[in-house]
């Protein structure tokens, strides 16, 4: 009897245990996986940009590239809330606020918000014939 109520308080525990760390990698998760979402998809949006300057004909459409990134990057079931903090197309800026809210296995709500700023820089390319001579 001593050996089944020992073995019982073993089981209760580990699974604790168990619901414990889930709840934190769960978190460690999603920050990791927010930061980096919102990082590649402001990369991505501007990437196009250095492409090509012409892209994007006003702040509208440059915001709508980084969310529509951003959706793509994110994989885990919560709520996500993007807010543009700031934005200018021509100068390639973009600050924007990302929340997760979603629920832990005890069933607590969490929210966890990363803030990202990205400044592109733009390469000037000088026509031939000015500067440089080309051989």
């Amino acid at each position: 009897m001593k050996n089944i109520v020992i073995g019982v308080a073993s089981v209760i525990v580990l699974v604790l245990l168990l619901f414990c760390i889930y709840t934190l990698q769960g978190d460690a998760t999603r920050k990791t996986e927010s930061s980096d979402s919102i990082t590649q998809a402001m990369e991505n949006a501007a990437a196009k940009m250095t492409e090509d300057e012409e892209v994007y004909t006003g702040n509208e459409e440059f915001r709508t590239a980084f969310v529509q990134n951003l959706m793509l990057q994110l994989d885990s079931a919560s709520d996500v809330k993007v807010k543009i903090l700031m934005s200018d197309y021509q100068k390639g800026l973009i600050q924007a606020e990302v929340t997760q809210h979603y629920k832990t296995p005890r069933g607590d709500e969490k929210d966890v918000t990363q803030t990202r700023t990205i400044l592109v820089e733009k390469n000037k390319k000088e026509p031939i014939g000015k500067g440089e001579r080309n051989p």
